[in-house]
């Protein structure tokens, strides 16, 4: 059932934070935004370097100012800057501090999380309050990876609510809210999204993402539920103190990873979605249709064109200046994002330019279509593929990858190692192009691999182990919670 929420009675926050900040150094929200704005494509790693050095003095600079109504005048989140391949711990904890001292409404706590800090609950609630909390339950990639785990959360453990902001939805929505046992849509203010989660006397939030949209962001730093997590679908560190928690898996962690996050991060021992296998398409994708004949090489990256580091330009001119027959397929309907990563391209590798095609928007049939019939998927290197990984193991395409240092890099590896298939995991750049080229040139390389991942990809689709681990989890932590404690480790013993 969907609850629809009017605005509630409250105060004018905005004469109230007006009167309140009165003789205060205010700062405007556009000076706010235009000192956090951050690029989406970057010509080098000589500029991702200088614009941190500039992006950390204007943290600096920004200190001790007030802001009024962030989600209002600011409206932007720090999700850039996951993909430029950097340790974002330190500058997201800053940032954070920035909006709590700028901002200090942001950090209230719901009475009734106040009152259980003081007085320790008889026993556990029968079932206990979760809600998933993000714009992006829909026909999204969150959407993807979370649904199943909404549908089989086990119901006589949990009560399941779905709160999302009002603004983006589409025709998905209502199947997402069939699989909790409510859900509300809820205005983008803050003090009308305290009053309202508070209201509901949550015991757990888990965000599925924090720092794709504004209204979440904002709401991360309230404490609306004793235990409040996050998990991969933003995969970065929040910054945030009243985030508790960051899930994440052994398949996709290094050894030293509680250094990348603010949270307390928890490596469950499965992957982190129960993925449902996509329909297979009766029909590939004829090349011809595309511009391609039978004799050209195809690598495939079919990615979002702020993955593409500048780092990866080396791999890809690498490919395309051993493999004369190569095309690089690109799959973005961003033409100025397109152009820009293109004139970047033409100067690292500026003879190879008339082998790179962007097919533009496809549709999801297509989209894996076009994706089965590539010679070798490309993972880009410091922020890897995820839902796209799937779906291109689901038609038993290969993918070259490369793991980084931190997790975002690590997702097609984790995928791999859950499978037990290491034949494609690169060990550096230039065994990245070699893999690639042995894909497309060595037919019956292909089709070993092919086989390969047919024959050991089932044991990454539909896994309920993670469903099961999620509430024993969250179980654990609400108890240790009660006790004032948090989990440092999992599992347990």
């Amino acid at each position: 059932m969907r609850h629809y929420e009017a605005a509630m009675n409250v105060k004018d926050v905005e004469s109230v934070l007006y009167g309140a900040m009165s003789g205060r150094d205010l700062i405007t929200g556009l000076e706010f935004r235009e000192k956090l704005s951050i690029p989406i494509i970057m010509d080098s790693v000589e500029e991702i370097e200088k614009f941190i050095e500039s992006f950390s003095r204007n943290i600096d600079e920004l200190a001790g100012k007030k802001l009024l109504l962030p989600e209002q005048t600011v409206a932007q989140t720090n999700f850039y800057l996951a993909y430029h391949g950097i340790d974002n711990c330190d500058l997201m904890k800053r940032i954070a501090n920035l909006y709590i001292n700028s901002s200090p409404e942001l950090t209230w706590t719901a009475p009734h999380c106040e009152k259980l800090l003081k007085e320790k609950p008889v026993k556990k609630p029968q079932r206990l309050k979760i809600a998933f909390i993000s714009d992006n339950l829909r026909e999204h990639t969150i959407g993807k990876l979370m649904y199943k785990t909404l549908e089989l959360l086990p119901r006589d453990r949990f009560e399941v609510i779905i709160i999302r902001p009002m603004g983006q939805g589409d025709a998905y929505i209502d199947d997402f809210d069939s699989y909790a046992d409510k859900s509300y849509a809820i205005p983008t203010s803050i003090a009308k999204m305290h009053e309202i989660v508070s209201s509901l006397e949550l015991d757990i939030i888990f965000y599925p993402d924090i720092g794709m949209f504004p209204a979440t962001y904002y709401l991360a730093f309230s404490r609306l539920a004793p235990v409040q997590a996050i998990t991969w679908g933003h995969p970065d560190t929040t910054g945030i103190p009243n985030i508790d928690y960051f899930i994440s898996s052994n398949f996709i962690e290094p050894d030293d990873a509680q250094s990348h996050y603010s949270e307390q991060l928890i490596k469950f021992s499965n992957m982190l979605t129960c993925f449902i296998k996509p329909e297979t398409p009766n029909q590939l994708l004829d090349r011809s249709k595309l511009g391609f004949s039978d004799d050209d090489h195809l690598y495939i990256c079919p990615q979002t064109l702020f993955k593409f580091h500048p780092d990866f330009d080396y791999i890809l001119g690498g490919i395309l200046n051993q493999d004369p027959k190569g095309k690089l397929v690109l799959v973005s309907p961003d033409k100025p994002m397109y152009e820009k990563l293109r004139n970047r391209m033409a100067r690292s590798f500026p003879e190879h330019m008339d082998r790179v095609v962007n097919t533009g928007r496809l549709s999801r049939t297509d989209f894996i279509r076009l994706t089965a019939c590539a010679d070798a998927n490309l993972d880009p290197i410091n922020f890897s593929g995820g839902n796209s990984s799937y779906e291109a193991f689901s038609v038993n395409s290969p993918i070259v990858t490369l793991p980084g240092e931190f997790m975002r890099a690590r997702v097609t590896y984790g995928i791999y190692q859950q499978m037990g298939m290491y034949d494609l995991v690169a060990k550096d750049p230039d065994d990245y192009i070699r893999l690639a080229l042995k894909l497309a040139n060595d037919r019956e390389f292909q089709t070993e691999m092919r086989e390969k991942i047919k024959e050991k990809s089932p044991i990454i689709f539909g896994n309920e182990g993670i469903v099961s681990e999620i509430a024993d989890f969250f179980e654990t932590a609400y108890a240790a919670a009660m006790e004032g404690k948090k989990i440092t480790k999992w599992p347990l013993k």
